[in-house]
């Protein structure tokens, strides 16, 4: 733990914050950032929206500030992408029609990821803007 707060931008409304980074958390492990180490939560001062501070396991001078909504999503849907393109490797040397029916379902579950982080965001700048009124 150092005494001098760090200064991070955040991703969502490009403010500056302060944070003092303290020990690892490791109350939820993201499947998504496997080699990630999540070592402070904060809110950012401008948009109250929920940030993390990720450490690289391998290289510990490399650093990264992530949305933790926008993870959430991923999250979410990466169980079942994983099982889709399990089903895929299986079926990719008998190109039949279940292995074009998995894809679809690929296809469908990746555009619903997308739709559900523009909602996201949308609600976000929505939030926003009500704010700066």
């Amino acid at each position: 733990m150092s005494i001098i707060p760090e200064i991070k931008r955040c991703p969502c409304c490009e403010t500056f914050n302060f944070i003092k980074v303290s020990a690892v958390i490791a109350e939820r492990h993201f499947s998504n950032l496997k080699n990630w180490t999540l070592k402070q939560k904060f809110i950012c001062r401008k948009c109250k929206e929920e940030l993390g501070l990720f450490f690289n396991n391998s290289q510990k001078s490399e650093e990264k500030i992530v949305w933790l909504n926008n993870l959430n999503i991923e999250e979410h849907y990466l169980n079942k992408l994983n099982a889709l393109e399990k089903i895929r490797s299986k079926l990719f040397k008998i190109k039949n029609k279940e292995y074009f029916d998995v894809l679809k379902d690929i296809k469908d579950v990746e555009n619903k990821m997308h739709l559900d982080k523009i909602k996201l965001k949308v609600k976000f700048k929505i939030q926003r803007r009500g704010r700066l009124i």
